[in-house]
């Protein structure tokens, strides 16, 4: 299974062809420390809620893309909440994160690097199957039957934040499941206070 940092960068890379656009670097930078931290949290690696992050276990997750964020946590001698560490993080690790797990999805042969190194595209290759994020979030956001998993409820909820669901779907669907997404927003989930300050960077700046 896919963590919802890989499953996140999936739905940026499928929005923009494959690319990752410059003037959307910041607030891909908060959103994918935030989805780092939602991986920890579902890994049991940090417990977190609005006002206090605790590492309760440093092993090594073995992705080298959040190992060196629990690192980096578990050493700190100064207590930080949920937003500061947010704030703390992202500019100097957003984009160590999202180059580590494109990597990791290079490896898996899930992505498949084309272009040049200095400008690459990445295209899905037919060995995702179903880690393909976007039919997994259709089902459940479309599906009222459907019961998501913790992580499929963090990535629709953070994909929301970010404004990726109105690119990813047509506009008539998305307000007809608007009841939906409401009640996917509300279901008890680990490291739903991430989600919620990331909503709130999302109305402060434009979007993805």
């Amino acid at each position: 299974m896919l963590t919802v940092t890989e499953d996140l960068l999936l739905l940026v890379l499928q929005k923009y062809g494959g690319r990752f656009r410059k003037h959307s670097a910041e607030i891909l930078r908060h959103t994918l420390v935030g989805s780092a931290l939602l991986d920890l949290e579902l890994t049991d690696r940090i417990d977190t809620d609005l006002e206090h992050l605790e590492v309760v276990d440093p092993t090594p997750t073995g992705k080298a893309f959040l190992d060196p964020l629990l690192e980096e946590i578990a050493s700190s001698e100064k207590s930080r909440d949920l937003w500061d560490w947010l704030q703390t993080l992202s500019p100097t690790m957003g984009d160590a994160i999202r180059d580590g797990a494109v990597e990791s999805l290079v490896a898996q042969g899930i992505l498949e690097r084309q272009g040049s190194s200095k400008s690459p595209r990445y295209r899905l290759t037919g060995d995702a199957g179903p880690t393909d994020a976007r039919e997994r979030i259709e089902k459940v956001l479309f599906s009222e039957d459907e019961i998501p998993t913790p992580q499929e409820v963090a990535l629709i909820c953070l994909a929301d934040a970010c404004d990726l669901l109105r690119s990813l779907f047509r506009k008539k669907r998305i307000k007809a499941a608007l009841p939906r997404l409401q009640q996917i927003r509300k279901m008890e989930l680990v490291g739903g206070g991430t989600v919620a300050h990331l909503a709130l960077l999302s109305l402060e700046r434009s979007a993805l």
